[in-house]
This record gives C-alpha cells, structure tokens and sequence, in this order.
C-alpha cells in the first residue's frame, strides 16, 4: 500500500515481473503522513495531517480502517491529535497505538476497542531534551518502548538541536522515560529510526543526519549505552548534496538488514547538477548470528530520487523502496525530469537485492510519502463486511 498526498492505494505486485497494479484506493481527509497494520483484524491505522516536514498545519488525526480482500473502508470516526504526527507503532499486546510527533507533544498513546477502532488519547508527553521524534518502537519483551528522537542540524542563527534514543515504560497510565541514549550528550547524533533483531537481544539505530548505523546490545536492563560497532550506511562518493540516511528494514528471515540513503534536489533549487552526485540507494548487510554485528554486504541503486520508504515482503522474497518525489536535473543544456517511483527488488538468499521493475508515479504536487508491504491472516475480522 503507498499514500500520494490524501489518497490511498492498495497495488498488487507480480512476484516475477516486479509491475505493480492498482486495486483500490480510498480518499482521506487529509494527507497520509505514516500507516500501521494490524494483520490480524485487518486493520490500517493512518496518521493524517495537513502539515508537512517544516509547516506544523492545523488539522491532525487518526483514522482506522479496515483492508478488506475487496474494499478498503473507515471503521469509526477520526480521532484529532494535538500535532502533526509522523510515526504510528501499534502494541498489539497491550492494544494501544503510540503516535509520535515533530512538535511540542512528542508522544501521545491511545487506546484500542476490541473491535480495533481507536478510542480516546490516554497519556502524552516526552523529556524536554527530545528533539525531534521520528519513531517509537516496540522492545522485543512486549516491556518497554524506545522513543527516537533525531535532533536537527544548526541552521542560520538556530543552533544545532541534540538527538538521542529515550528508553521509556507505560504502565497503561503514565509514561516513565529512562536514561537517554546518545553520544556527546546528543550533538553529532542524529537517530531517525531503529529496529530490533529477531532474536531480541541486538537493536540497530540509523544516524539519518550523519549517514551512520549503529549497533547495540540488548538485555535484561534495556540498551546497551554504547554501540558495539559503528560504521557508514553510505560508501557513495561525497557529495554538496543534502545526503541523509533513512529507514531500516530486518529481513524476516533475521539474517540481513537494509538501510536507505536518500538525496534530493539543491537546498533553495528545483534541480541536481549531476544525478551521479550523492546516494539514492539502499545498502544491504548481514548479520552475525552469534555476536549480531552487520556486515556490509552491498550498495544498491534504486533508479529514483529520495526512497522514503523500504519494505519487505512477509516471504522475504521481494524489497520495494518508494521515491517520495519528482526531481530534475540539468544535462547537455536540458532539464530531464526524474518521476516519482515505486521500484521492486528481488531479495536473493545471499541477501543480495537486485532491481525487477521501477514503476513511475503519477503525484501531481503531491508526494509520495508512505508504503508498506501488508500481509494478513485471512480467518481474522472476520466481524468487518467486505
């Protein structure tokens, strides 16, 4: 499923050719900033939002709705948010969704009906030093959660913003943060996302701002609070691009792990000199089953501009990563247009990925800002009609 702007899209991808069809989309009231699923009662939690990286907007909320094998429809109504929100996690344990956000709120937590429809906001809140949230993620225990916060980069008169990985408990009531993650107190450390490894004791942190991937140790107590290895997620040339490093992505199998790099057009420009400049790729690793330390494995192209987004197929079979947007750049005196994309990769067993298909998306000014693989089982929610 991918969002351009308001609109929804559910495509069905051949396995084999890597082309991508359109089956169904749904309008929502706003823009789609981030989505989860939850595979057992069908359900997709949209994050909506009128605002957009660097305009806060007015008009935020949460929208359930139900993927149905034939129609994609709302259950219940919107439930407004306090900011513009920019990650949903879903606890399926716990049933409560926790949203986090790029304003003054950081976190919110909202509980879950028995039937999946989202009810009322139930604690909110994160440390005054969090810049900046990007994600809240799930410990492999079901205990407690990690609230990743990226910081920002010094920018005119405004210095730079420190970041930092926030462990915290939620007791169903009240939100308890631990002792914050970070090197040099957040400066120079810029987390955008992480993920933990199948076996729950290794969790691996993308450094978006400084175009790193660390790796720690997870036990009992938490996080480890130094990394065990650090090491780029890049090895393209350097470049006077913006370069940021973005989502990661374990493959089902535990054994690999995929990282994005993204660049895009000159800060104040509409065009890129030379497409050659800077990484639009996704780098694969593999992981040590024994001490959990990736090693890289290879740099992979995506043949699009900006890959906001990666996912992997439940099967492990196929990877997609999605260019949020439409670029230019000037050759021989001519401005060529770059489309927005949805491009398909076959994930070999050496954890090699290798392109199938690029598709071009039609966003008009819009962008295409989310995607995910889905995948459910088809006895649950079974109370929705189709």
């Amino acid at each position: 499923m991918a969002s351009i702007g308001k609109l929804l899209i559910r495509y069905r991808i051949a396995a084999r050719s890597g082309s991508i069809e359109c089956e169904d989309t749904l309008s929502l009231p706003e823009p789609i900033q981030y989505a989860c699923f939850d595979p057992d009662s069908h359900i997709l939690y949209t994050a909506c939002s009128d605002g957009e990286p660097g305009c806060c907007g007015s008009r935020h909320m949460l929208i359930a709705l139900h993927v149905g094998l034939n129609r994609i429809h709302q259950i219940g109504q919107p439930v407004s948010l306090p900011g513009r929100p920019i990650h949903i996690c879903h606890d399926a344990i716990k049933r409560i969704l926790l949203v986090s956000y790029d304003g003054t709120v950081k976190l919110s937590i909202h509980s879950l009906a028995k039937n999946g429809t989202i009810q009322g906001m139930i604690a909110k809140g994160g440390p005054a030093e969090c810049n900046y949230p990007h994600q809240a993620a799930i410990a492999p225990d079901g205990a407690g959660y990690v609230l990743v916060c990226r910081g920002s980069d010094p920018a005119g008169e405004k210095a730079e913003q420190p970041g930092g990985l926030f462990p915290f408990k939620f007791d169903g009531h009240k939100i308890q943060y631990g002792s914050k993650i970070s090197s040099n107190d957040g400066y120079g450390f810029g987390p955008r996302n992480i993920v933990f490894g199948k076996a729950g004791d290794h969790a691996y942190a993308v450094l978006e701002r400084q175009n790193l991937l660390l790796s720690y140790k997870v036990n009992v107590g938490g996080i480890s609070a130094a990394p065990l290895k650090t090491q780029p997620t890049t090895f393209w040339p350097a470049t006077n691009l913006p370069q940021i490093a973005g989502a990661v992505r374990l493959h089902p199998s535990g054994k690999f792990l995929y990282v994005a790099n993204r660049t895009h057009r000159t800060r104040g420009g509409d065009a890129i000199t030379d497409i050659s400049s800077g990484a639009n790729t996704i780098s694969a690793y593999s992981l040590d089953p024994i001490t959990g330390i990736p090693t890289f494995l290879k740099e992979q192209e995506t043949g699009g501009i900006h890959p906001r987004t990666i996912s992997i197929s439940d099967d492990g079979q196929l990877l997609v990563a999605a260019h949020v947007r439409k670029a230019f750049f000037q050759h021989g005196g001519s401005c060529i247009e770059i489309p927005a994309s949805i491009a398909v990769f076959r994930v070999h067993e050496n954890g090699h990925i290798a392109p199938i298909k690029i598709t071009h998306v039609d966003i008009g000014r819009d962008l295409l800002f989310w995607s995910s693989f889905i995948g459910w089982n088809r006895q649950a929610g079974s109370n929705h009609n189709d």
